[in-house]
């Protein structure tokens, strides 16, 4: 890719790498951010940011258009929603629709996590303390830093990702048994016909 951007495609992408967050909302302060950090780059550097940037957005697009699909082709049966648990923090206490089976699985997601805390031994050592956490504001701390509730943020993004991930992981084990039944060697000759 390098090489293929002009000046102004290069800006854009700085722009959303360094002043928007996550979620997609800027940064508090980010004129300020993107004036020093721009200052500081000579141009193949701010064209390799951009381009990197520019690449990581194409691929979080693709997966969420993906995951779009999927969730459209195999949807999920209804099912009552799902309550708030300790482990979904506010900004994830919109209701949510899941599988029953899935719903099960954050159930076991938070007791897997919950045991596996109580086991771990160790020592918050200096060098870990330093180490940074981002959070979904865009803001990074570091362990030593961080609160309550940013703990309590990154523990909710960490479940929903294994529920996300179990999600995913049944879609295929799905495809494989549709395959198998069916005797085809792809999905595109299965093409219009219900998951069995």
């Amino acid at each position: 890719m390098s090489g293929s951007l002009d000046a102004t495609t290069a800006g854009a992408a700085l722009l959303a790498w360094a002043a928007v967050n996550e979620d997609g909302q800027l940064v508090e302060g980010w004129r300020d951010r993107v004036s020093t950090f721009v200052a500081s780059l000579d141009a193949e550097t701010l064209v390799s940011l951009a381009e990197e940037r520019l690449s990581s957005l194409l691929v979080e697009r693709a997966r969420r258009v993906t995951l779009r699909a999927e969730r459209k082709a195999l949807p999920h049966p209804p099912d009552p929603e799902v309550s708030s648990s300790p482990l979904r923090p506010r900004r994830f206490d919109t209701p949510r629709r899941e599988v029953p089976s899935l719903a099960t699985a954050r159930v076991q997601i938070e007791a897997i996590v919950t045991q596996t805390a109580r086991e771990i031994r160790g020592r918050w050592t200096p060098d870990l303390l330093r180490q940074k956490i981002r959070l979904s504001d865009g803001r990074e701390v570091t362990w030593g830093e961080a609160t309550v509730q940013d703990h309590r943020e990154r523990l909710g993004v960490f479940a929903d990702l294994a529920v996300a991930n179990i999600e995913g992981a049944a879609r295929h084990e799905r495809a494989l048994h549709d395959l198998t039944q069916h005797g085809a060697s792809c999905l595109n000759a299965l093409s219009g016909l219900d998951a069995a």
